[in-house]
């Protein structure tokens, strides 16, 4: 998400020259995820057990807890990201990660993930393809980070999807020795589910639902509405961090505008499904006025022979 944004900074000027063209926009984006994942209710005791009088705030956290102490865990996720600026001109793109997490985060584990994003529309200018791979053992850590330079990726537009250019490959592999360093060099941390800080104090009581139990899926459902400001402190700092190492800029005007989960947890407290949307607004050179947002489908899977999500599949990804 972070790494779309400074692109999108970086192009601007050229954006703005889609005034001259009828539309910018492109067509809607379909964000549905593989059918059957994460079917499989999780079986490993929780870390934390949920109870029907728990809050929505108190299972999320639950749940937040849960995932980093998963024996297995894999997720994908599927959305657009609208960007508009100057109230007028728009454009889109696809946005899709998947990870896979072999052993829980407090112990031994590896992971893969990956983030993909490209435009649709007239003007395919935002094309992102990376990689990473941790593995970690005791107190030491390895980090792997790989890319694929923009010019060497073709956009499917009628898929939404992207893929490498015949003849062309990955970057370099860049090597990181724990994940402070890596966060430094690349303002972000891939072990993380999500980079808000949501409790009891950051998010927004009338606009957030209690949990409702569902007996058929045996899972429970509500909706969380966290205050822009204060669930996006470290957040902010990483955004702001981000654009001016990549792009030199340092916007005027940044902050978020909104921040919704609707969230469905199995009853054992492990979270199974959740729907985003995160909006920002920001300023470049005071006149400049760009609002961007985000809407993301994502599902969870604790089974570790998922199709394509499977142990082996982790083993495999693995990358030099």
């Amino acid at each position: 998400m972070k790494k779309i944004i400074t692109a999108i900074i970086a192009i601007m000027v050229v954006v703005l020259t889609c005034v001259s063209f009828v539309a910018c926009g492109g067509k809607d984006i379909d964000t549905k995820l593989p059918e059957g994942f994460g079917a499989i209710q999780p079986t490993q005791e929780p870390a934390v057990k949920i109870t029907s009088d728990m809050s929505a705030v108190e299972m999320l956290m639950a749940a937040e807890k849960n995932y980093y102490n998963a024996n297995f865990v894999a997720s994908t996720s599927s959305g657009s990201l609208s960007t508009k600026i100057l109230g007028a001109l728009e454009f889109k793109q696809f946005v899709k990660s998947d990870k896979i997490r072999n052993g829980s985060i407090n112990g031994d584990y590896t992971q893969f993930s990956n983030n993909l994003s490209g435009s649709i529309g007239t003007m395919d200018l935002v094309k992102i393809w990376e990689e990473t791979y941790i593995t970690k053992t005791g107190d030491a850590s390895e980090i792997l980070f790989r890319n694929v330079s923009k010019g060497n990726l073709v956009t499917d537009q009628n898929n939404a999807t992207l893929s490498i250019k015949e003849g062309k490959d990955f970057n370099a592999t860049e090597t990181f020795n724990d994940m402070k360093s890596y966060s430094d060099a690349k303002a972000a941390d891939p072990s993380k589910i999500w980079m808000y800080d949501i409790n009891e104090n950051t998010y927004i009581a009338d606009q957030t639902t209690a949990p409702v139990y569902n007996p058929e899926t045996k899972t429970y459902s509500f909706t969380i509405v966290a205050d822009p400001q204060t669930s996006t402190v470290d957040y902010q700092k990483q955004m702001m961090y981000m654009l001016k190492e990549q792009s030199g800029i340092s916007p005027s005007d940044f902050r978020f505008e909104e921040i919704k989960l609707e969230v469905e947890i199995w009853e054992n407290g492990y979270i199974k499904s959740l729907k985003l949307t995160e909006s920002y607004f920001m300023n470049v050179a005071k006149i400049i006025a760009t609002t961007i947002t985000l809407n993301s489908n994502f599902a969870f899977s604790y089974n570790p022979n998922e199709k394509d999500f499977s142990v082996s599949d982790l083993e495999a990804k693995k990358f030099n």
